[in-house]
């Protein structure tokens, strides 16, 4: 679904010291002439209850409820003082929920950078202007590999050029033009392995960045053009059978294939028909398989 949401952490399950709890029980007290106070926060999905206090708690301690939502509430305790106003109560929990809000994306986002880095593939992200503004530890070998030696790469037999000059041009087309969402390839570089590359346009909301371009690099493992031709030779495909499958084992999917090819998606999945006949596959997913064990198989 266009907008599902992936939840990394439940809402407000991360409570830490952050400064922001004690400022905001600090302002609290000050405004309530208390000596003291004690906040314990309970929230939905998190482990027990979190206590901040402020000063040291003397003589008589009167009790607040205050509502942390969506998903938690907290109990005020203040030594002294008068009973905060309900307006100033209200901005006193809104502060404690923005502040809530913010330990939880510090730790989404501590856990999201765990599993980019855990990856080998290479991941960056291209800001609304094309440049990265974000890239875990492969991208940045990736890159320093560039710096180094050049890495160049081609396409369709075409002329080589640097990687990362093809890549932007690919994001600033992507990002020039939204209603493209995605771009696959796999490319060539000049030592005659491939990287599989895919480019997907994301809307980040109100954010500050608006559209962004997620970039995914991997070593690719399936076979390269020569092997596709040869399997393409033994089950006697035509030439326009044998494009389809060398663009599918690059990853396109229909559209993108109908796009590259300049016909319809109608005539893609009538030449995928015949490639599955041909070829005694089902699926995709068993004719690639088939192709890489054939690939295997003549490489020995």
């Amino acid at each position: 679904m266009e907008d599902a949401r992936t939840i990394i952490l439940p809402p407000r399950a991360a409570v830490g010291d952050g400064p922001g709890l004690h400022q905001a029980l600090e302002l609290l007290v000050a405004s309530c002439g208390a000596r003291a106070a004690e906040l314990v926060i309970r929230v939905d999905g998190g482990s027990g209850e979190h206590t901040v206090r402020v000063g040291e708690p003397h003589g008589r301690t009167r009790e607040v409820e205050v509502e942390v939502s969506p998903g938690g509430a907290a109990v005020l305790r203040l030594s002294g003082g008068r009973r905060p106003a309900p307006p100033v109560l209200g901005l006193f929990s809104a502060m404690i929920g923005r502040e809530l809000d913010r330990l939880r994306l510090l730790a989404e986002r501590a856990v999201l950078r765990a599993a980019v880095e855990a990856t080998d593939a290479a991941v960056m992200v291209f800001g609304p202007d094309g440049a990265i503004v974000f890239a875990n530890r492969a991208a940045d070998a990736l890159l320093d590999r560039q710096t180094s030696d050049l890495l160049m790469a081609s396409r369709n037999g075409g002329r080589p050029e640097p990687v990362f000059r093809l890549l932007c041009a690919e994001v600033g087309r992507l990002l020039g033009a939204p209603e493209r969402r995605a771009w696959k390839e796999r490319i060539e570089l000049t030592d005659g392995s491939e990287l599989a590359v895919e480019l997907s346009l994301r809307t980040t909301g109100a954010d500050g960045f608006g559209r962004v371009v997620l970039a995914v690099l991997r070593e690719a493992v399936g076979p390269p053009d020569r092997r596709v031709d040869e399997y393409a030779s033994r089950h006697r495909l035509s030439p326009r059978e044998r494009e389809v499958l060398q663009l599918l084992v690059k990853g396109l999917d229909t559209d993108s294939l109908a796009d590259r090819l300049g016909i319809s998606p109608h005539t893609v999945r009538d030449h995928l028909k015949n490639v599955f006949r041909k070829t005694s596959s089902r699926s995709r997913s068993e004719l690639l398989s088939a192709l890489t064990g054939a690939s295997s198989q003549s490489a020995r």
